[in-house]
């Protein structure tokens, strides 16, 4: 749906009541703004709900933080666009957040032909300026770029599997 694909966990859509919402710097209060008096009974919504499958697709989608030093990625591989992304960070506003900002360079760079361990050591140099929200996160960054950049080897890899169908498909037709 080209929603934010780095925000899709309940705590970031379900904002608690009596909670401290930190995404700001004075850190307001969670309040109920509307309450429509409707109730259900836990057991029975529990019933409803099919039951939560995992599959190891999903646990795929995370990238694993490569150990030990990884020297600077070799940033002329990729498009002017995404070197750009890269070292000065969203400063021309393209992107709705810094979250979609930091996909579209860790998407930049897999498209380059990037490993994993290239985007994290690009995604996490403090000369960068896509690694501000990684910094700003501190013990969470590293969560949160697993999350980012797992999802975008996974779209990457996702797309690469497209192209080869539907070049095959065209190497078909010709054929025939």
């Amino acid at each position: 749906m080209s929603a934010d694909l780095s925000g899709w966990d309940l705590t970031q859509l379900l904002r608690v009541p009596g909670t401290f919402t930190r995404k700001y710097p004075h850190a307001p209060i969670v309040e109920v703004a509307h309450l429509s008096g409707d109730s259900c009974d836990p057991a029975e919504l529990a019933a409803s709900l099919p039951a939560a499958q995992r599959t190891r697709e999903s646990d795929a989608i995370r990238s694993a933080r490569p150990e030990g030093v990884i020297e600077g990625a070799d940033l002329s591989r990729l498009s002017e666009r995404t070197r750009e992304l890269v070292i000065f960070g969203d400063r021309g506003g393209r992107y709705a957040s810094r979250s979609e900002a930091d996909f579209a360079a860790c998407l930049g760079m897999f498209a380059a032909g990037f490993e994993e361990a290239e985007v994290w050591a690009a995604m996490t140099d403090p000369m960068h300026g896509i690694s501000q929200k990684f910094l700003e996160k501190g013990r969470g960054g590293e969560r949160y770029l697993s999350l980012t950049i797992g999802k975008a080897a996974a779209k990457a890899r996702a797309s690469r599997v497209r192209v080869g169908r539907s070049k095959a498909r065209r190497v078909r037709r010709r054929v025939a």
